[in-house]
């Protein structure tokens, strides 16, 4: 991942392909590797203390300290967020 590849990681026999969100070409070839068509979106896996680099959370009615704490607690809590503009596209 540090040379611009996806990276394809296991964690308890859940297998997850990774990369940087924020450069189109990983993402583009994550979606080959994963053989998704091209305008697809995927999800992003954000750390929950850093949730507030890619959220708006002037536009959700909790704060980031309550996600981040309760993503925390929950290891495998996904929760879809309000994107703000520094979101990857």
């Amino acid at each position: 991942m540090l040379d611009g590849n996806p990276a394809v990681i296991g964690f308890k026999g859940i297998y997850g392909v990774f990369g940087n969100a924020h450069d189109v070409s990983v993402v583009d070839r994550i979606k080959r590797l994963k053989e998704r068509d091209l305008r697809q979106v995927l999800p992003v896996v954000w750390l929950p203390e850093h949730l507030d680099e890619i959220a708006d959370f002037s536009r959700f009615p909790y704060t980031h300290e309550q996600i981040a704490a309760l993503q925390t607690n929950l290891h495998a809590l996904g929760v879809i967020l309000p994107a703000s503009d520094n979101a990857p596209a």
